[in-house]
């Protein structure tokens, strides 16, 4: 068997799994790797070198860094990670709308060291997606 032959390196896949990548808001070289992808997770990074919070203004200024510095016309997508509440539906739409109306596609429950342990993941997972009533 040659495994050289470019069928090694085709995805089987068509089109492709999208790739998303992580990205150094608002670092240009690292955005710029992001854009050539499918979609960006970003980190924000401060001036000094230290993570921050990515914001609602965060994504809209990823969004047009991405429209103007990107020439694929496949859909693009921006992916937030973060908690929200088990318990509270309302409250759990309120903390993501602000970035769906900002441009971000996918929100990802990121829920790793959450009180309550895996328990209390079993019980965000039975809420379901935050969403509008």
């Amino acid at each position: 068997m040659n495994w050289d032959s470019d069928w090694l390196y085709e995805p089987m896949q068509k089109p492709r799994v999208p790739i998303w990548v992580v990205g150094a808001w608002p670092r240009k070289a690292s955005m710029l790797r992001a854009a050539h992808w499918d979609g960006v997770l970003p980190a924000k990074m401060n001036p000094n070198g230290s993570f921050g919070e990515v914001t609602p203004a965060d994504v809209r200024d990823i969004k047009k860094f991405v429209a103007e510095h990107r020439s694929e016309t496949t859909p693009y997508d921006i992916v937030i990670e973060g908690v929200t509440p088990s318990d509270d539906r309302d409250k759990s739409a309120a903390i993501v709308r602000p970035f769906a109306e900002a441009g971000a596609t996918w929100w990802i429950e990121s829920m790793w060291d959450v009180p309550g342990g895996l328990d209390a993941v079993r019980a965000r997972i039975a809420q379901g997606p935050p969403s509008e009533h």
